[in-house]
């Protein structure tokens, strides 16, 4: 049992539960078990929307994986098939950190050191795996004097056929901004604001539930992530009606398809939280109904560098909502049956 040295957050024990018992089978080729191990410091993850593909951003390596997956339910616990891969290396990619698919056909990437991308997403050549692309819209500012900062996790508010409307996170300005994004050439420039800029110490992951009536904010120096009322008309003074405590260093976040059920991840633990709305939704403070141990004990202290690190940090739901993906560095990608986890 480890206990962090800053939060005095309990990084074992308690209500916590060994998710190895649920961990799922990849059956992969050797050429795509390869690409896996050569991903590096991982960040985001994510399922495009019909689930055939998996997005993983490679933040150290500069590049973005896309991985052809599969769920294979004929056996009693499914186990996930990733046949083939793309590699996605880009001149735009600076620190990729965040990641989201618009449809099957376009991917944005959010890079640390630089701005958000927009993507169409290649073809696999005959001859190699790995693609060379230039984005179709590049994004680097919020205003005519003020550039982006630190721009990381992502997520798509609206998409229509002729633009997307997205929220970022602004790791070390504390903000997240708001920019709207035109999909084909010859249309207008991006629009882009400061959405909400109140209460945030490095906010490191977003996420909105099916709905979008919740917006969530992991907000990595209060160890705690930030409820939104998307309903209540927000504007960059608003501050956050709900809190979620327990963890040290939450990262990627992500909303079960009911809306009912939340799931962070811990990097500085070797855990996956879990908690539970009620009839208020997700206004007020609450702690976990669970914690997912993901990783062996002795593949998270291989990680932990600093406080700060170790544990899990792309996080991302299948459309199902029974199979729970995870990344961090030293485990690229493992998967976990959630039914036999969380019910």
């Amino acid at each position: 049992m480890i206990t962090s040295e800053t939060t005095g957050v309990r990084e074992g024990g308690g209500n916590i539960l060994d998710a190895e018992m649920a961990r799922m089978e990849i059956i992969a080729p050797a050429f795509v078990r390869e690409a896996i191990s050569r991903l590096g410091r991982t960040e985001d993850l994510r399922f495009s929307p019909d689930n055939r593909k998996l997005a993983v951003a490679g933040f150290v390596a500069n590049t973005c994986m896309i991985f052809d997956i599969e769920v294979d339910r004929s056996a009693a616990r499914p186990v996930v098939r990733l046949n083939d891969f793309i590699e996605i290396r880009s001149d735009s990619f600076k620190g990729p950190h965040g990641l989201d698919f618009i449809g099957g056909n376009l991917l944005l990437v959010a890079n640390r050191c630089g701005g958000i991308s927009l993507f169409a997403m290649p073809e696999r050549p005959a001859e190699s795996r790995v693609v060379h692309v230039r984005p179709i819209r590049e994004v680097r500012r919020i205003s005519l004097l003020r550039r982006l900062n630190s721009p990381g996790s992502l997520c798509v508010l609206s998409a229509s056929d002729d633009q997307v409307e997205i929220l970022v996170c602004n790791n070390y300005s504390h903000r997240i901004t708001r920019h709207v994004i035109p999909i084909h050439a010859g249309l207008c420039r991006p629009q882009n604001d400061i959405f909400l800029n109140q209460g945030f110490q490095i906010p490191d992951g977003i996420a909105i539930n099916p709905d979008k009536s919740w917006l969530a904010i992991s907000n990595h120096s209060t160890h705690s992530v930030l409820m939104f009322d998307l309903k209540a008309g927000l504007e960059p003074s608003s501050v956050a009606v709900g809190h979620l405590t327990g963890m040290a260093y939450p990262h990627g976040i992500r909303f079960s398809e009911d809306g009912r059920r939340f799931f962070v991840a811990d990097a500085g633990a070797p855990s996956v939280h879990v908690y539970e709305a009620d009839g208020a939704g997700w206004r007020g403070e609450r702690g976990t109904i669970r914690s997912l141990a993901v990783l062996s004990e002795e593949t998270y202290l291989k990680g932990r560098v600093s406080p700060q690190e170790g544990g899990p940090k792309g996080i991302d739901l299948n459309a199902a909502g029974d199979v729970l993906a995870v990344t961090c560095h030293e485990q690229p990608l493992a998967f976990f049956h959630l039914p036999e986890l969380v019910g």
